[in-house]
């Protein structure tokens, strides 16, 4: 597939307000890859000194988990097994490894609201700002609430 089509592919899949926050970028090793641009909110508040520096890296490797998951891939996207006599894990082992590390990383985060914060701006890249939380109505509230579970994601991935 083209670099064209697979963006094709990913706007007939993804709904309207996760468009643009997806791109195809040329891969390492050849083929194409994606890149999350819901990254740059973290990375936006990093810049800012609003999260420290192993808070965002904890950020990037949930995102990573989340992705190798599979659960960010669209549907038709799916991750293949590799070729049997293979001495590497196969694509589905490293999903289903993943996968599991985003279930810990999810339980390690206390509080509903801590954790949906967590993987609303690390995973989809919505800013605080833009999800109504109860009891959260100032951004300075929120960002103490947001720091706090990025501080139990930082515990986990330590």
């Amino acid at each position: 597939m083209s670099k064209k089509e697979i963006k094709a592919l990913l706007d007939s899949i993804l709904p309207d307000e996760q468009h643009n926050r997806v791109e195809v970028i040329q891969g390492k090793r050849g083929g194409y890859d994606l890149k999350n641009k819901a990254r740059d909110t973290l990375q936006y508040y990093h810049r800012k000194g609003w999260i420290t520096d192993s808070q965002n890296k904890a950020g990037e490797r949930l995102w990573h988990d989340y992705r190798i998951a599979g659960i960010y891939c669209p549907r038709g996207m799916e991750i293949k097994e590799s070729v049997s006599g293979s001495s590497a894990p196969s694509n589905g082992e490293r999903q289903q490894e993943a996968r599991q590390r985003v279930r810990k990383a999810w339980e390690s985060i206390s509080g509903e609201i801590g954790k949906s914060m967590v993987f609303n701006v690390c995973c989809y890249s919505m800013p605080l700002k833009g999800v109504t939380y109860d009891n959260y109505d100032n951004s300075k509230s929120r960002m103490a609430r947001f720091r706090e579970a990025m501080d139990d994601l930082v515990c986990y991935y330590a």
